[in-house]
């Protein structure tokens, strides 16, 4: 296999270290380098010792002055709730700018960046390396299944990820759930790639399933995404049921807009305050590490997301031996065969968790349960796997960049923003061009094969 040098644009990166892209990015560039690629990992932020990641064979560019900048320019601009939109445009300008002034003295064969966030739009052009788009879960879809309305901000940064997507040279996802999502919006198939999940050495599988203090766990926000309202509903009724059991929630807390909850640790505390404390055991953030110990520690694991991209604690908890409830609104859920490899349950069932939390209580059940989800982590996450599918999406993308130079159907999609910007643009003037943009390049460009899914997305 020829040795790419792969450039992984993404914003988030440690030392942000809370979320699935960072833990994304963070374990395939050194899946990558292990293999004996070139990796660069193009990110933002400030350059300050704590910021300081490495890895033998991989470069990282922290652009920090360049997107400030371009962030001060843009958001004189924008009205005051806007700034997020201003934010995103200029780490995506700053990211263009870097790739065309060194991608093609550097070497680089490939950029895969996130479409979360709509930085993306700005890396796509026939003159610029071949992209590959991954779907993380986009604004857009976390806003449809957790929100009341549509604010300015999150129409905007809609169109430039789903513009994003329809202009990849290729489209990634790795869930099923959520390419079947993709599919039916953009009549595009998006190309299934395994997530890159690394099993850690320096956690030992569990090797005891006996307990004298039966605990599950929770990793992410404390918000209705994330099945918090289930969870709580289900501990009280279990702990009602005589059940001595308690649920350890380790994420940062989050509104629930849905329900018209502005911080949902405040609502719990509020409604269920018998449980909080002494059933129900909140902590903001742990390290990467303190978390993983946590999750090898617990009972079994709890993944009740009402929708999630994919989830990569449900991994964590089985690659450490412990059993997991998951619902089949995250993306993850399909590792997992109920009483084989875990319990799969509904989401947005506070019953079904009840029933699982009270099944799990049988320890030779959480030893079989857990002992068949490792070996599914280890049989599924292969190294070799990971590395082979995601250069198999890479040269798919770099045939089709090719083709497209050959074959220049489109202008540069991205000019009419930059260059308005540089004649200090407008926002009704973006929101119309990207607006037109997406009905030709997305609908128009995809309506026959639209057409011909409509019937299995409606099933």
């Amino acid at each position: 296999m020829k040795k790419m040098h792969i450039c992984l644009a993404t914003r988030e990166f440690p030392p942000t270290t809370n979320g699935g892209i960072a833990t994304y990015y963070t374990n395939l560039a050194q899946l990558f380098a292990n293999h004996g690629h070139t990796v660069t990992v193009l990110t933002v932020g400030n350059n300050t010792t704590k910021s300081q990641w490495s890895y033998p064979g991989v470069t990282v560019i922290r652009l920090d002055q360049a997107p400030e900048v371009l962030f001060n320019q843009l958001k004189r601009k924008f009205e005051q709730q806007l700034h997020y939109v201003a934010r995103a445009i200029a780490d995506g300008l700053a990211m263009r700018d870097w790739l065309r002034d060194n991608a093609t003295k550097q070497g680089i064969d490939i950029v895969e960046t996130p479409e979360y966030g709509g930085a993306a739009s700005f890396l796509i052009e026939n003159d610029m390396p071949p992209t590959l788009v991954v779907c993380h879960g986009s604004y857009g879809q976390i806003k449809h299944h957790i929100r009341k309305g549509e604010t300015s901000v999150q129409k905007f940064i809609s169109s430039l990820e789903v513009m994003s997507i329809g202009l990849a040279d290729e489209v990634g996802c790795y869930s099923p759930m959520n390419a079947g999502e993709w599919e039916c919006f953009i009549g595009r198939k998006p190309r299934f790639i395994v997530a890159p999940h690394i099993l850690t050495t320096s956690v030992s599988p569990k090797n005891s399933y006996r307990t004298s203090n039966y605990t599950g766990i929770v990793v992410g926000r404390l918000g209705n995404l994330k099945g918090a309202l289930e969870v709580i509903e289900a501990l009280d009724i279990c702990v009602k049921k005589g059940i001595d059991v308690k649920i350890r929630w380790i994420g940062g807390d989050q509104a629930s807009p849905l329900e018209s909850i502005k911080s949902t640790k405040a609502h719990l505390q509020q409604h269920y305050p018998h449980l909080w404390d002494q059933h129900f055991l909140w902590e903001e953030f742990l390290p990467p590490e303190e978390t993983r110990r946590a999750q090898l520690d617990a009972d079994f694991a709890m993944v009740p997301s009402r929708w999630d991209s994919f989830n990569f604690t449900a991994v964590e908890a089985m690659s450490a031996g412990t059993p997991v409830v998951i619902s089949t609104g995250a993306g993850a859920s399909y590792l997992c065969k109920n009483m084989e490899n875990g319990i799969v349950v509904p989401p947005k069932n506070a019953d079904a968790l009840v029933d699982a939390i009270v099944t799990l209580q049988d320890a030779n059940l959480r030893e079989r349960l857990g002992k068949q989800g490792r070996a599914t982590v280890e049989r599924e996450f292969a190294a070799d796997k990971i590395v082979t599918e995601h250069i198999g999406a890479y040269k798919a993308a770099i045939a089709r960049h090719a083709y497209r130079q050959e074959h220049p159907y489109n202008c540069s999609v991205m000019a009419p923003f930059v260059s308005q910007w540089q004649r200090s643009f407008k926002l009704s003037g973006i929101i119309k061009q990207a607006a037109r943009l997406l009905k030709n390049t997305v609908v128009n460009g995809n309506m026959t094969l639209l057409k011909s899914k409509q019937e299995s997305c409606q099933s």
